[in-house]
């Protein structure tokens, strides 16, 4: 397709170009939003509810979190995580799962917003950004508030 002397054509280039903007959003918004205070910050909910967490499992989050699993994708995440691996600690992983969620979810909001606005003159890239949304932000928002909802279970609490 070629508008105002750019050009964007094929799948593969679409697709690894709209993958570089949404690592670019990601990147961006976990340098830029400062760390939240869970119990008073945000527009997401840090409490999980039960009726959410059935949700998640009918719409596969398992699935998902054994596909990352499988490429070792948790793995690199746990080790940029703070938390230590025991009980007294499970309020500081509570926190950077609501981090991550908010990360996501920025990025979701600013990878829909650039979707829009790019929509016309690159409807491919739009619709790739669109997509890419679901198993990059989406399910990793599932996942984080699947995780918090363990942890409320474990401690018999929403908050810290």
């Amino acid at each position: 397709m070629k508008r105002d002397g750019l050009r964007l054509s094929g799948v593969l280039p679409t697709l690894l170009l709209a993958w570089f903007i949404h690592l670019l959003l990601m990147a961006s918004a976990a340098a830029l939003l400062p760390r939240p205070t869970p119990g008073v910050a945000g527009l997401l909910p840090f409490k999980v509810l039960r009726e959410e967490l059935h949700w998640y499992r009918r719409l596969g989050i398992r699935h998902f979190n054994r596909l990352l699993e499988f490429t070792r994708w948790n793995r690199v995440v746990r080790s940029m995580r703070r938390f230590g691996g025991t009980r007294g600690e499970l309020w500081i992983l509570a926190e950077e799962t609501w981090r991550s969620e908010l990360v996501h979810g920025w990025s979701a909001l600013t990878a829909l917003w650039t979707a829009l606005l790019l929509g016309r003159l690159f409807p491919s890239l739009a619709g790739w950004l669109l997509l890419l949304s679901v198993p990059l932000h989406l399910y990793p928002i599932m996942l984080q508030r699947t995780l918090r909802g363990r942890i409320q279970q474990l401690t018999g609490t929403c908050t810290h």
